[in-house]
């Protein structure tokens, strides 16, 4: 319930989530769904995220925020509405050797704390 409950798949207070080979292409057909991200993980929720392909999310292709941890690896993040990955509210993201191409943001990734921790190995941004 609540905004943004439109996203392809929503953690909250989820623990050792898999989100595994899966792929998600995005349409905008109404008000919620202008809202929507790929994945969204909220309030204290750990997962990893591995060999998903993310299309046409209206917002960003993979948000945390409220004290959430991931390991997002081997993804691929196209065409989203702001970026590809958007970490916030003292999240930690450690990401490999994703792919994230034609974000809307000029920035691909965003951390919005200082506090936030990101770790990036092997990453591609495209344009």
């Amino acid at each position: 319930s609540g905004k943004g409950n439109s996203d392809c798949i929503r953690l909250v207070r989820s623990k050792n989530a898999v989100i595994n080979n899966n792929t998600f292409t995005q349409k905008i057909i109404n008000k919620k769904t202008k809202e929507a991200c790929g994945i969204a993980m909220t309030t204290d929720s750990d997962a990893t995220i591995t060999k998903n392909k993310i299309n046409n999310s209206p917002k960003d292709g993979i948000f945390l925020n409220s004290k959430c941890k991931a390991t997002v690896k081997n993804n691929t993040i196209k065409k989203t509405g702001r970026y590809g990955l958007n970490v916030a509210g003292k999240s930690t993201i450690i990401s490999k050797k994703n792919k994230i191409t034609k974000c809307k943001k000029r920035k691909k990734t965003r951390c919005m704390l200082a506090c936030n921790r990101v770790f990036f190995l092997f990453c591609r941004f495209g344009v």
